[in-house]
């Protein structure tokens, strides 16, 4: 593949590392093979970026943005309690996109900590921050038993990694589970 015409981005090379990181693991996370999965030279990751450790540094800004705030922002407008439970469970389903490593990018996240002190924090950073937000939903849902959202968690968190076997985003288990911890939503 030869030099792109069109100037790539710091989030251009994330994506990619990204993508590298659902197929390869940590280990497809290099300078010469994104460079060539973009079209481009290794000065252009350069111009970007000191190092691999500034790239995975940008990736778990990038990740921590987009599989937290962003989320919690979009909740943030609707009815506390069961409605934010219920869309939450659609947001987190839909948000496997190709361009980002799919259902795999997350399971693999979680696999990369298991070697890495600097992804181990982030992502318990990022976990403890998602179930003390269900803690709340479930409490606003009447439900303020913290192990209801360690169980509900749990679930999702098996969900997605079951989902880069099969292909399921498990979103009908998590609504059927959400039905069995607090009720189905109330009928208008």
């Amino acid at each position: 593949m030869g030099k792109t015409s069109q100037r790539l981005g710091q989030q251009d090379w994330i994506l990619a590392a990204f993508r590298a990181l659902a197929v390869k693991g940590p280990s497809g996370i290099r300078v010469e093979p994104l460079a060539r999965d973009l079209g481009t030279t290794k000065g252009s990751f350069y111009w970007h970026f000191a190092d691999l450790a500034a790239l995975c540094q940008a990736m778990l800004i990038y990740w921590e943005a987009r599989a937290l705030h962003a989320i919690l922002a979009a909740l943030d407008p609707l009815p506390p309690g069961q409605p934010r439970l219920r869309h939450l469970i659609t947001l987190a389903a839909g948000s496997h996109q190709p361009g980002y490593g799919g259902a795999a990018a997350e399971p693999a996240l979680r696999d990369w900590m298991r070697y890495d002190a600097v992804v181990r924090a982030a992502v318990e950073r990022v976990d403890a921050a998602r179930i003390a937000y269900l803690e709340g939903c479930f409490a606003d849902a009447g439900r303020p038993d913290p192990g209801l959202a360690r169980l509900f968690y749990g679930a999702w968190i098996g969900l997605e990694v079951l989902s880069v076997q099969d292909g399921q985003t498990g979103e009908a288990m998590l609504h059927g589970l959400l039905d069995t911890l607090i009720g189905p939503l109330p009928r208008r």
